[in-house]
């Protein structure tokens, strides 16, 4: 664990930050953050996908800026909607940044430069295993708007990118979405 570089070190650094800044809203919320900081206590390699089939990750949830809708990929290897997501890199220099890049290389989707993208989910979940060596992801949610008529760029690991109004999510959404940005939603209207 002491062989990571000094910018992993920030990120792993930047993750913990972000994992204590999400105030938990309810008993599930609190129990998730209490799992998600405890495996972290495990130390910095948690921000890498190896050795560990636990780890973390960064997601984005990008909204309209009226927040009425979200923007969703349709992930090939978990075959649900989903927001754009994925392992952190060791080009991130945050977990802000580590999301941004997911939102962008997923969807292309950009965030404005106000109001900034923040911190604002704590999740965990386990993947099936047509996710291979990982096993669980302890994902932390970064909100930003974007304009739902700019132009989508999907990439290979998703086979659709799609605004859906936030009160009207696809069937085949990920497991516990719904309940998911319900949070976020208050979470960011409270600011």
């Amino acid at each position: 664990m002491t062989d990571l570089t000094e910018p992993q070190q920030a990120l792993y650094a930047s993750a913990l930050e972000a994992v204590r800044s999400v105030a938990p809203l309810d008993d599930a919320d609190r129990a998730t953050r209490m799992r998600v900081l405890g495996f972290f206590e495990t130390g910095p390699s948690v921000v890498g996908r190896h050795p560990h089939p636990v780890h973390a990750t960064a997601s984005a949830f990008v909204f309209d800026a009226e927040r009425r809708h979200v923007l969703l990929c349709f992930h090939k290897k978990g075959r649900f909607w989903v927001q754009p997501g994925g392992h952190l890199e060791p080009g991130d220099a945050t977990v802000i940044d580590g999301a941004v890049r997911e939102a962008r290389e997923e969807t292309g989707a950009e965030p404005p430069n106000d109001p900034a993208p923040t911190i604002v989910d704590v999740d965990a979940h386990r993947l099936s295993s047509r996710f291979g060596h990982c096993a669980e992801h302890l994902d932390i949610g970064v909100s930003f708007t974007a304009d739902p008529t700019a132009s989508l760029r999907p990439n290979d690991e998703v086979e659709g990118v799609r605004w859906w109004p936030v009160d009207a999510l696809p069937d085949d959404a990920a497991a516990g979405l719904d309940v998911r940005i319900g949070k976020i939603l208050q979470r960011l209207s409270a600011r």
